[in-house]
């Protein structure tokens, strides 16, 4: 496997891939693909497309890829770490990314789960959060989440730690938090870039109500977590950090009217500085 050379980080998200090329923690170029197809063969063609566009005529020593799915590491049934669970695109559970990138490009390739990637960055950007309570939510299509306590990401035994969007909110009929304030729930059918035009109308009727919405579901979420995690600061990336703005109110709204205490209110709620690159960088970093 080469040593030395340009790493390659990949975010494949519910909708889309990115990859990067990076060297020396900066991103040279970036090359991203939406899924059209969510079959088996078209994802993973769409996957390897952006891989090899990135690494055209360079040598590449190591491949980071965060997914949306529970990351087991460690043996599994199946032999080998896996992907499990992955809800938002199942078929990465069928497809062994680090196998056929290894044979593909020789180079060392680490895989995790793709919020804790964005939390790894977050945590090398501003060395002050490595002293904090760190709660990352990737709001978009689905929504992950991950903490961390002074710099060291929470895992678990199961990968689970930190992970709030699958947290039920409803008992009747099993509601989550994605069935809540997740961006598939508003999202025009075959619409990818749907959100721009949202926020082009956002002073529009359908547009506030949106907000509002996604707004109290995500507010619901973040005070569930808060009692269950105490952080110091929560950071919102992902797809949906252009809402935060029309959102926050909402959120902050939803959070003082069912804190426990009145201190809740006072955590810091801001969003990620970097959010697309947050992921592949952040891949590279926690390999």
């Amino acid at each position: 496997m080469a040593k030395h050379g340009f790493k390659i980080g990949v975010d494949i998200g519910a909708s889309k891939v990115l990859a990067a090329l990076i060297k020396n923690g900066r991103v040279w170029k970036t090359q991203k693909a939406y899924f059209t197809n969510r079959n088996k063969k078209y994802i993973l063609k769409d996957i390897l497309g952006v891989i090899d566009k990135m690494a055209s005529g360079s040598k590449i020593s190591k491949v980071g890829i965060g997914v949306p799915c529970v990351v087991v590491k460690g043996p599994t049934s199946r032999g080998r770490s896996d992907l499990i669970r992955c809800f938002n695109i199942p078929v990465l559970e069928k497809i062994d990314l680090k196998k056929i990138l290894e044979k593909k490009y020789g180079a060392k390739v680490t895989i995790m789960n793709d919020t804790k990637a964005m939390l790894h960055y977050e945590l090398w950007r501003n060395p002050a959060l490595r002293k904090k309570r760190v709660l990352f939510i990737a709001w978009g299509t689905g929504i992950g989440s991950a903490f961390s306590i002074n710099g060291q990401i929470q895992e678990g035994p199961r990968g689970l730690a930190g992970e709030i969007g699958h947290s039920v909110i409803c008992i009747e009929g099993g509601g989550s938090l994605e069935d809540y304030a997740a961006g598939r729930v508003f999202q025009p059918k075959g619409k990818t870039k749907w959100l721009l035009d949202l926020i082009k109308n956002r002073n529009s009727r359908q547009a506030k109500l949106i907000f509002k919405k996604l707004g109290e579901g995500l507010g619901i979420g973040i005070l569930n977590a808060i009692y269950h995690y105490d952080p110091d600061v929560i950071i919102i990336g992902g797809g949906l950090f252009r809402f935060l703005p029309f959102a926050i109110q909402h959120i902050r709204k939803t959070i003082k009217q069912n804190a426990l205490i009145h201190d809740i209110t006072k955590i810091k709620i801001i969003r990620s500085r970097l959010p697309e690159d947050a992921g592949v960088l952040g891949a590279v970093l926690g390999a």
